[in-house]
């Protein structure tokens, strides 16, 4: 993984139509450098079936397991936290068009995810970090499942070391072509906050 550390925090304005009407929001982007470690490649590795814990010396290091599934640098991990326009334990990595550094104005229907990005863009040292505004295409689908994944690993903004989070039970990674996006849906009830992933 590289040891390129984000600069800055990112939302995305994501647009969704459904049933004749579209909603606009902006969309937490979580991670960049995103890179997932498939149930197949762990097996390959002699680190288990993938369906229990990892053991140690598998985890938190790439000479050992590395990467199987490598994200286009050009995409994000995006998140919406409130609902209001994904459902939140779906995740989408998509394409990021950049926008300008500054604070982004909120409107009636997106205030809380922008305090969500707030409270998320905190560094090592509990200092906020510069967050930039942009957008990012939601696809439709078709989607076609990819591959088992039981690790996911990604940099996110203020922080030196990369993110890995191990999932208890393996999930699904999913792609679509046109464009180029991967979906990864969560079990309902999942859990990701401030400080990643946390649950499953």
């Amino acid at each position: 993984m590289s040891e390129q550390t984000p600069a800055e925090g990112r939302v995305a304005e994501a647009t969704v139509c459904d049933d004749g009407s579209c909603r606009t929001s902006h969309l937490l982007v979580r991670g960049t450098h995103i890179e997932f470690v498939s149930v197949d490649q762990l097996r390959r590795y002699g680190c288990g079936n993938g369906t229990s814990k990892a053991p140690k010396e598998c985890r938190l290091d790439p000479k050992r397991v590395p990467s199987d599934i490598r994200i286009p640098r050009s995409h994000v991990l995006v998140h919406d936290t409130t609902g209001y326009l994904l459902d939140p334990c779906e995740f989408y990595v998509v394409r990021w068009r950049g926008g300008s550094r500054r604070r982004v104005a909120p409107n009636d229907n997106d205030e809380r995810a922008l305090i969500d990005a707030e409270n998320y863009f905190i560094n090592e040292g509990g200092a906020p970090v510069p967050i930039r505004d942009g957008s990012v295409e939601i696809p439709e689908g078709p989607w076609r499942r990819v591959a088992r994944v039981k690790f996911i690993r990604y940099r996110r903004a203020g922080y030196q070391i990369p993110f890995e989070h191990e999932y208890d039970v393996p999930v699904d990674l999913e792609d679509t072509m046109r464009p180029l996006a991967w979906r990864l849906p969560l079990p309902t009830g999942c859990v990701v906050d401030t400080r990643g992933f946390v649950r499953p």
